[in-house]
C-alpha cells in the first residue's frame, strides 16, 4: 500500500461528535483521497468505513440527517469514515471511466497500461485501511468495512486483499454482476472478473474472515463452500431483505451483535 499520512483541512467540534474532513496522502504512490471521519468522543476504539456509490455525501440521507446506519455506529461508540473513492465527487460518480488518448476504441490501449478504474477504488479503499490501522493519534483496535447500496463490491475486493486487518466486512451487493457490464469504459469493468467466479468470486475470497453478504436471493454456493473449506461456516452471514434501508439497518445489527 505504502506510506500514508493525514491531512486535515476542516474540523467542527461539537456536544458529543467531532467531524474532521480532509485527504489522506499515499506518499508512495502520489495520491491522495478524500475522507471525513465521525470521530464520538465517547469513542470504543472501532472504525467503520462506510463505503457508499455516493462517497463521502452517502454518508447522510436526503434529508440532510446521519443515514440511520452511521447513527447507530456513532452512538454504539464507533469511528464512522465517509470516503470519496477516486472518480466519486459531491455524491456522483463518473459515468465512464479515463482512455488514453487514442482514437480507436480498444480496451488495450488504456488497459494494458493502466489499472482499471475498479482497481484504483480498491486502492483507496486499502489506503484507508492502512491510515486507520497506523495512524498514532488515533489507532484503531477494529476495523469494519461497510459497503452499502451496491458499493459491495468494492469491500469484496478490498477485503479480500487486506484479509484480516479487516476484522468485519458488510457486502451489499444490489445484485451486482460484473457480466452486467456492458462497455470497455464503463467504471466497473475488471478484466478477468467474469473468468474467475464473478462477484461471487471477489466474496468468496473474504474467507475465513468474518463477513455479512446482503443485496443477494439467496446464499452462494461458491462462497459457503470457501467458508466450509476453512471451517469457518460461522463467520458468514446472509441477510435477505428486498429494501434496501432495511437490509443495511439488519446487517449493521449483526455487524454489531458480532463485534460486542
Amino acid at each position: 500500500i505504502g506510506e500514508t499520512r493525514w491531512e486535515l483541512t476542516s474540523k467542527d467540534v461539537g456536544e458529543d461528535l467531532i467531524e474532521m474532513g480532509g485527504v489522506i496522502v499515499n506518499s508512495t504512490h502520489q495520491e491522495t483521497t478524500s475522507v471525513h471521519f465521525l470521530y464520538p468522543k465517547k469513542w470504543n476504539g472501532k472504525t467503520a468505513i462506510w463505503v457508499s456509490p455516493k462517497g463521502i455525501s452517502g454518508l447522510k440521507s436526503d434529508s440532510g440527517n446521519w443515514e440511520s446506519g452511521v447513527e447507530l455506529l456513532i452512538q454504539s461508540g464507533w469511528t464512522v469514515v465517509g470516503v470519496d473513492l477516486l472518480g466519486i465527487q459531491n455524491g456522483s460518480s463518473v459515468n465512464e471511466s479515463r482512455k488514453v488518448g487514442n482514437p480507436r476504441e480498444f480496451a488495450g490501449y488504456t488497459l494494458g497500461y493502466n489499472h482499471p478504474l475498479f482497481a484504483q477504488r480498491v486502492h483507496d479503499l486499502l489506503t484507508v485501511i492502512q491510515l486507520t490501522l497506523t495512524y498514532e493519534k488515533q489507532q484503531s483496535r477494529a476495523v469494519a468495512l461497510i459497503g452499502v447500496h451496491g458499493a459491495g463490491k468494492w469491500v469484496a475486493a478490498a477485503r479480500a486483499l487486506a484479509g484480516a486487518k479487516v476484522d468485519y466486512a458488510l457486502v451489499d451487493t444490489d445484485g451486482f454482476r460484473f457480466d452486467q457490464v456492458d462497455s470497455i469504459r464503463h467504471p466497473d469493468l475488471l478484466p478477468g472478473s467474469n473468468k474467475y467466479g464473478d462477484l461471487p468470486g471477489l466474496i468468496a475470497l473474504n474467507a475465513p474472515n468474518p463477513t455479512i453478504v446482503t443485496g443477494e436471493p439467496a446464499r452462494l454456493e461458491m462462497v459457503d463452500v470457501f467458508y466450509k473449506s476453512f471451517s469457518a461456516d460461522d463467520q458468514i452471514h446472509w441477510i435477505y431483505e428486498p429494501d434496501p434501508a432495511l437490509r443495511v439497518k439488519a446487517a449493521l445489527g449483526r455487524l454489531l451483535e458480532s463485534a460486542d
